[in-house]
């Protein structure tokens, strides 16, 4: 929250946190959980009993359920996610929706940023990722030997053919599936490209394809690897906020003094909250046993509020625009299959002028914008909040 879209921003490189002028409370009442278990401060057994999404779903459902009934803060709502979550959150609209309960679960619309909606290791990291760096390569300044070494890889991994065929407006059919988020060794296209460009940027960033050395102090550590210097690891702020103190995964960095329990971001391969062995079993190889968000759960959401957004940012490399486009070429929603013509209306910012393309078909809106990481809310605050407008309904279209 304090670096993205809550009432307070810090900043990477900045002193101290400051009012933040886009939070996203402005206009709607917000609701920040950290899930699933595992994540930040959550508590709670992990590597138990859920085996899908399905599972973990339940457990948020049943949670906003006593959260908002207790509150009588009995509203429509709209879920929101960023990254990784975009595998969950999609989920959780459907449970939602799937409790035919109105009262509680008036489920408006959801809005994915930068997020894992397909096979994302496979179709929006590997194989867009040469004509990615390509496309990037005045800001990634990668050497043309290098380049022409990953476009013969694409081509001869299929990768090239693969973009001709199913990055078509309206698609050509359902894209042939993956048994596993893993691409072939000798065909790990994004691999190769993360090597290699971290030898002509020491300090690259996935997240942010313009990050350049010196790497900003980040005050919830993302940038730095130093998890227990974390704000929210500070014993002070601990205390205040009363985070939970008698509660630790093992094999975690050892916390404050006074605590048994570190706050991470996103979690760690260790907190996994599904039963079994990070790489095991399910379509993404990370023993989720639940379909990819575009095989079911994002169309239902789709078909049932007609107002989602999935938003991306074209400095994002982990998770890349044209992949995501491949993964909607490849959902069902409203009896069609993908978006039937290709994307080109400027995504106009009051204020700030033309900030990127969109388009909209049968209650799906997708959104590129420019100058974007993957922490969008943070790098375009404004264009996030105008999104957000979209979403509640104070605005039609962009």
């Amino acid at each position: 929250m304090p670096p993205e879209n809550g009432p307070i921003s810090w900043q990477p490189g900045t002193l101290e946190p400051t009012a933040n002028p886009y939070a996203w409370s402005r206009i709607t009442n917000m609701l920040w959980v950290e899930y699933p278990v595992g994540v930040g401060f959550t508590t709670g057994n992990i590597n138990i009993t859920a085996l899908d999404k399905g599972d973990i779903s339940q457990d948020f459902v049943d949670f906003y359920k006593n959260w908002v009934g207790c509150r009588r803060l009995l509203n429509a709502v709209a879920t929101t996610d960023q990254s990784y979550a975009g595998r969950y959150v999609p989920y959780v609209a459907a449970e939602m929706l799937n409790q035919n309960d109105t009262t509680y679960f008036d489920v408006g619309g959801a809005l994915v940023v930068d997020g894992t909606i397909g096979s994302f290791v496979q179709v929006q990291e590997s194989i867009p990722a040469y004509r990615f760096a390509n496309a990037n390569n005045l800001i990634l300044n990668l050497n043309d030997t290098f380049l022409e070494s990953l476009e013969a890889l694409s081509v001869k991994c299929g990768y090239e053919d693969y973009m001709d065929r199913y990055l078509q407006f309206p698609p050509p059919g359902l894209q042939p599936g993956f048994t596993n988020d893993d691409p072939q060794a000798d065909c790990d296209t994004f691999s190769e490209f993360l090597i290699n460009i971290q030898i002509v940027n020491p300090c690259f960033s996935v997240y942010d394809i313009t990050r350049a050395c010196p790497i900003l102090n980040d005050p919830l550590a993302r940038n730095i690897g130093n998890v227990p210097t974390a704000h929210f690891n500070r014993t002070d702020v601990r205390h205040a906020i009363h985070a939970p103190r008698n509660f630790r995964h093992p094999g975690l960095p050892r916390p404050p003094r006074g605590y048994n329990r570190v706050w991470f971001e996103c979690g760690s391969l260790a907190l996994n909250p599904f039963v079994g062995p990070y790489d095991g079993e399910g379509p993404e190889a990370q023993n989720d046993r639940s379909p990819d968000p575009i095989q079911g759960a994002l169309p239902q959401v789709i078909e049932a509020t007609n107002r989602v957004l999935i938003a991306y940012g074209n400095l994002d490399a982990i998770i890349i625009t044209n992949g995501t486009l491949l993964a909607i070429q490849n959902m069902t929603w409203g009896g069609e299959l993908g978006f039937q013509t290709a994307p080109s209306q400027d995504f106009v910012v009051p204020g700030q002028g033309v900030m990127g393309r969109q388009h909209s078909e049968r209650g799906l809106l997708w959104v590129e914008s420019n100058a974007t990481t993957h922490m969008g809310p943070a790098s375009q605050p404004q264009a996030a909040l105008r999104q957000l407008e979209w979403l509640v309904g104070r605005i039609d279209e962009l």
